[in-house]
């Protein structure tokens, strides 16, 4: 007779209790006021599907924004999945690939202020709701803004960039696709 395999108690229930945080492949939460998530989320090395649609999170984790591998996320019906602040969480690089892959329909106000973000991708100007943009407070250099970011003014109410390298500088030099429009 086959024994179910124990998923609570990793080592058995005389052993050291685990939580198995590396065999969850889904988070399936709709609807019930889920409030916050854990930082122990990264955990979740094997999570494919996070969802948490129609619950109350206003803020997500860097842990979880750090998290390049999930492939479907659901977050609608909660506040930060429209207004998502990542401040002071020490997120290098660009904007984290998660926001770029899952919040891109959804996201009208993204603050990555005060970060040590050193650039910003072309993949911005795909988020086609976002109206209030702040990355002020970090190392953009001088060609690390996109030229794409500026054809989204249109659509902007509020885009921040201020105490940046390239708040005082621009160089659109080697940007192929700006030489084109320009060119118009």
């Amino acid at each position: 007779m086959n024994q179910p395999q124990n998923r609570r108690f990793k080592n058995g229930i005389f052993g050291v209790p685990e939580c198995s945080y590396e065999t969850i492949k889904e988070i399936i939460a709709p609807g019930l006021k889920i409030k916050a998530l854990s930082p122990y989320i990264e955990n979740c090395t094997r999570l494919t599907k996070l969802d948490l649609r129609d619950n109350e999170i206003i803020h997500l984790p860097r842990e979880l924004l750090l998290m390049d591998e999930i492939k479907t996320v659901l977050l609608s019906g909660n506040k930060a999945s429209r207004e998502l602040s990542a401040t002071h969480m020490s997120l290098t690089g660009g904007v984290p690939r998660f926001v770029l892959q899952h919040l891109s329909q959804t996201l009208v106000s993204l603050d990555l202020s005060n970060n040590d973000i050193a650039y910003v991708s072309s993949s911005l100007a795909s988020f086609v709701r976002l109206r209030r943009i702040d990355f002020s407070y970090n190392n953009i250099s001088s060609d690390g803004l996109a030229w794409e970011i500026v054809d989204m003014v249109e659509q902007l109410e509020t885009f921040k960039l201020g105490n940046n390298p390239c708040s005082y500088a621009v160089n659109w030099a080697n940007q192929k696709g700006f030489q084109r429009k320009a060119k118009n």
